[in-house]
Parts: structure tokens; C-alpha cells; sequence
């Protein structure tokens, strides 16, 4: 017997709209009460990341992605959207990356409590994403 599951989120997507919660209780309800659909088209911030989001106009958008570099310690992606956008990354949060757009370093936004946000500005994104790992010689001394 072979499982498919078909209700999953891309490793990375665009979304159109935001929702915010206060505390985890308003996060686990926004969870009970949304669908995969709706996961895909709205994500879900910390209300500290409201101000963030005051002049980004969400709404539905075009846009192109194409995958330039995936492996355990870099990411690469060339985006072309039709207006300011949000780029969910389903990696796990983990404050050892750190992200570029057209070469200005980024934040990297908390995403489903877990995830990665990456704000896009509009037309041409070049992203790369690196992880920065211990180095040797911090292991060593610690």
C-alpha cells in the first residue's frame, strides 16, 4: 500500500493575504479553524510583526520561482513578482541562516510559528539564504 498525501505546503510559496496572532492559544485556534487551502494563501505572523506589514498591499499576485540552489547549507532563488510579496520557506526557524535579497541582507520572519517569512520586494528578487554553522574551533572551546 502506498500513501500519497495531497494536502501539504510547497517548500516554498507565495502568499496573498497575513493573519496575525497575540499568544499561542490564538494561533492554535487560527489552526483549527483554517484549512491546507487556506494555510497556502495566508500566513500566519506574531501580532509583534504587524507594523512590518502597514504598507505591503496583499492581495492575489503573479509571480515566477525558480529553484537556482537547494542543499543543506544554501538556498538560491530567482523571484519575479508583480508586487511587494511574502516568500514562505518551509524550513524549520533557525537563527544560524541568514538571507539576501539582491545581495541586502534580510530578516528572516517566523512564519507558522516555525517557518521562514521573507519579504520580496516587487519584480526581480534574487534570494540566497546561508547557513552559518559552528565553526570548529567554537566547538572546541566550548
Amino acid at each position: 500500500f502506498i500513501y500519497e498525501n495531497l494536502e501539504y505546503l510547497d517548500r516554498f510559496f507565495i502568499v496573498d493575504k497575513v493573519a496575525f496572532y497575540k499568544n499561542d492559544l490564538e494561533y492554535n485556534e487560527l489552526l483549527q479553524n483554517s484549512n491546507i487551502s487556506k494555510l497556502k494563501k495566508t500566513v500566519l505572523f506574531m501580532d509583534s510583526y504587524s507594523p512590518i506589514f502597514e504598507k505591503i498591499n496583499m492581495n492575489d499576485r503573479d509571480y515566477d520561482l525558480k529553484i537556482v540552489q537547494y542543499t543543506p547549507d544554501k538556498i538560491a532563488l530567482d523571484i519575479d513578482v508583480d508586487s511587494a510579496s511574502i516568500l514562505v520557506v518551509t524550513n524549520n526557524y533557525n537563527e544560524r541562516w541568514e538571507c539576501f535579497n539582491n545581495n541586502e541582507k534580510i530578516d528572516i520572519l517566523k512564519a507558522y510559528g516555525s517557518f521562514w517569512g521573507l519579504l520580496l520586494k516587487k519584480n526581480k528578487n534574487m534570494i540566497e539564504c546561508n547557513y552559518r554553522g559552528r565553526s570548529p574551533l567554537r566547538i572546541i572551546v566550548e
